[in-house]
């Protein structure tokens, strides 16, 4: 920091000062602030320009571990919890793509807004503010978006293809994730006990497309 010309700070003194600084997660991951309207012009310009230059099928948008929000003055003066918050942010931006490109299928990630995965009533997440932060963020998905579940843990799956099924949500399984492709038999099991399981995609991290037939063969005999 650097004084400015007449300022009465002397040295030896004693300051006390308030900033917000970007928390940043493994070294790259920033997030960006819910609750700020710039944000929502980017996106909007965003949106234009893919459906002018790309004209895509449909629009994924990207909630996905969002690991930190709600401490700055934007997020504390709205008095919402993340959880509301991001329910706003998926509202508002569900209505870009719509006002932008009607009619086009809208998918998102699952996790944010899944009570069994990270969007959980109570316990910390990252550095997001407050105690099951994410809780009832589901509220703002329009029913019309397609969820894509990747909640294939065993203990939770079946509550939370439920959960989304019981909000009128159609849904994909995002499965593989660089596993032996059998791991996928016990998660259409229970896909079976939900309405409006639509279809499954081969998801991987690791770039690993070598497993890519296995998979469907797989798929084609259950």
């Amino acid at each position: 920091m650097t004084l400015p010309e007449g300022s009465r700070i002397r040295d030896g003194q004693t300051v006390s000062v308030d900033y917000y600084h970007t928390a940043m997660i493994y070294r790259k991951q920033v997030m960006c602030c819910l609750s700020e309207p710039k944000l929502y012009e980017i996106l909007q310009w965003q949106i234009e320009h893919v459906r002018r230059n790309l004209a895509p099928d449909g629009y994924f948008m990207m909630h996905d571990e969002m690991r930190v929000q709600g401490w700055d003055a934007s997020c504390v003066g709205t008095g919402l919890t993340p959880g509301e918050l991001l329910a706003d942010s998926v509202g508002k931006c569900t209505a870009i793509i719509k006002q932008q490109d009607a009619g086009k299928p809208i998918y998102v990630w699952s996790d944010m807004f899944d009570p069994h995965h990270n969007a959980a009533a109570t316990g910390r997440y990252y550095l997001v503010k407050g105690d099951g932060p994410w809780h009832g963020s589901w509220k703002g998905l329009d029913k019309d978006v397609i969820i894509v579940n990747w909640n294939s843990r065993p203990a939770s799956r079946l509550n939370s293809l439920r959960h989304f099924a019981q909000l009128g949500h159609r849904q994909i399984l995002a499965g593989y994730y660089d596993v032996p492709v059998e791991r996928i038999d016990g998660w259409l099991e229970d896909a079976r006990k939900v309405e409006g399981v639509m279809g499954v995609i081969y998801t991987t991290w690791q770039q690993r497309y070598d497993d890519l037939e296995a998979f469907s063969r797989r798929l084609g005999k259950r």
